[in-house]
């Protein structure tokens, strides 16, 4: 059974093995979404919720992309580069992704 990606609600990143919350916008944050092996996790907010994967350009760079399924649609957005992902920044690509999944129509 495939383990659930870390979860981010509530200002901060939780349900990792072993460690303690980790609030989002501090220097942990960032060298959590930085490390190679941290590569999703899952946001929630009331705006909307998506699931965050750390992909990989051509020429090695990484970056974080968004994505949430609607009625079997996949939207997507980009997040950027680790150090550019606060909480603000999360919130609104959440609002982003719901927006585009409510203007969808089936």
């Amino acid at each position: 059974m495939p383990r659930k990606p870390p979860l981010v609600t509530d200002g901060c990143l939780s349900n990792l093995e072993g460690i303690p919350a980790i609030e989002l916008d501090t220097p942990e944050w960032f060298d959590w979404l930085a490390a190679d092996e941290h590569c999703t996790f899952h946001f929630e907010h009331t705006s909307g919720s998506f699931t965050a994967r750390k992909e990989q350009k051509q020429r090695g760079q990484r970056y974080w992309v968004a994505y949430r399924q609607v009625h079997n649609k996949l939207f997507k957005t980009y997040l950027g580069k680790s150090e550019t992902l606060t909480e603000a920044h999360l919130c609104a690509a959440s609002k982003t992704l719901a927006q585009a999944a409510e203007d969808y129509e089936p």
